[in-house]
């Protein structure tokens, strides 16, 4: 849940909002402890996507790739592919 106290607290200047969310980064960990260990998790999450929607994975990301109209799941299932493109680099 989010730290209500942090939103409504106004930074002084755009310097101190820099430096509050460079440390808060500093701090988080890692979702994943490897690119492997990424592509596998994202992956996972495109083929419950997938399953939810009544389609293959494929279909998924056609549909995605060539509906005109603009649907949750094709958008989030774009996102995943985009994922999972980037950490096979």
């Amino acid at each position: 849940m989010a730290d209500l106290e942090k939103l409504k607290r106004k930074p002084k200047t755009k310097d101190d909002e820099i430096g509050r969310l460079y440390k808060e980064s500093l701090k988080g960990k890692p979702l994943y402890s490897s690119n492997e260990e990424a592509i596998k998790g994202i992956t996972t999450q495109l083929e419950t996507l997938a399953q939810k929607a009544g389609l293959s994975v494929d279909e998924l990301l056609t549909r995605a790739e060539t509906s005109r109209e603009f649907r949750e799941d094709d958008l989030d299932a774009l996102m995943l592919a985009r994922q999972i493109a980037y950490f096979k680099k």
